[in-house]
């Protein structure tokens, strides 16, 4: 699977899902606002190896961002709190493209599942310090 491919893949399969639950965006960035609370997904693909990444990110909207930018141009990477979504913990993990649509699924079903935990999870991790 070609960088093309899978964003094509992330728009069929994970963009109708994420839709769905309230976030905003297509391809490989999203966000979404409850209260005054700015949550961001961010993919970040390494084609030569046929991986990508999952940063997810926090902002309060009442903070300035590292500059100014539009709404729909928001990613993980104008954000000061961010982590890696990883499925055992790790502090960095790459998954592998999907070889085929099953595979896909799969993936995404997973990476769904995580999202919410590991926002909320980080979310009440900065709130306690």
């Amino acid at each position: 699977m070609k960088k093309k491919e899978f964003n094509r893949m992330v728009f069929k399969d994970l963009n109708p899902i994420l839709k769905e639950q309230g976030w905003i965006g297509r391809y490989l960035n999203y966000f979404m606002v409850k209260d005054n609370v700015v949550r961001a997904i961010t993919m970040h693909v390494k084609e030569s190896e046929r991986k990508f990444c999952i940063e997810i990110g926090i902002h309060f909207d009442f903070l300035s961002l590292k500059r100014r930018i539009l709404p729909f141009n928001i990613s993980t990477s104008y954000f000061d709190y961010k982590n890696r979504l990883t499925p055992n913990g790790e502090s960095d993990y790459w998954w592998d493209f999907p070889k085929d649509e099953n595979e896909s699924k799969l993936l995404i079903r997973e990476i769904i599942t995580m999202i919410p935990e590991k926002l909320e999870q980080d979310f009440e991790n900065y709130e306690s310090w």
